[in-house]
């Protein structure tokens, strides 16, 4: 029954699962590489099945995935931060990378998202069901 689940328990696996890509904090501009979460509680349980079971069916373009190839065969993968007319800054799954625009070979912009895929299936059920009972319950 839904009173044996845990919202707090569901906020251990966001910390675990989400929190490297998605912030929560209203005073967070965004989360790293995802949106900021802040507040889409009220958008309900749909919302969180639609973009967590099908991350790139609605992507937005600051959440693009975008491929850099350097000149010197290297390839960085992540979000853009910033674009000026002399570098590209990319926030990757690690670290912050500035890459001179000389150095850039090509850049891909795709309609992917770096969340992946399959994330609910890849957890135990109750921790899943936690998981959205946290996503979906209004903060204390």
């Amino acid at each position: 029954p839904l009173w044996s689940y845990d919202a707090k328990a569901g906020r251990a696996v966001f910390e675990k699962t989400c929190a490297s890509c998605h912030a929560l904090d209203a005073g967070a501009a965004a989360g790293k590489l995802g949106p900021n979460l802040n507040g889409t509680w009220r958008n309900g349980l749909d919302y969180f099945l639609e973009n967590i079971v099908d991350p790139n069916a609605v992507v937005g373009t600051e959440f693009q995935l975008n491929l850099v190839t350097k000149r010197d065969g290297t390839v960085v993968s992540g979000m853009i931060e910033r674009e000026s007319d002399t570098a590209l800054v990319v926030r990757t799954m690690t670290e912050t990378v500035t890459v001179p625009k000389p150095d850039i070979k090509s850049r891909e912009v795709t309609t992917q998202s770096l969340m992946p895929a399959g994330l609910l299936e890849a957890l135990p059920e109750r921790e899943a069901l936690e998981l959205l009972l946290f996503l979906t319950t209004e903060p204390r």
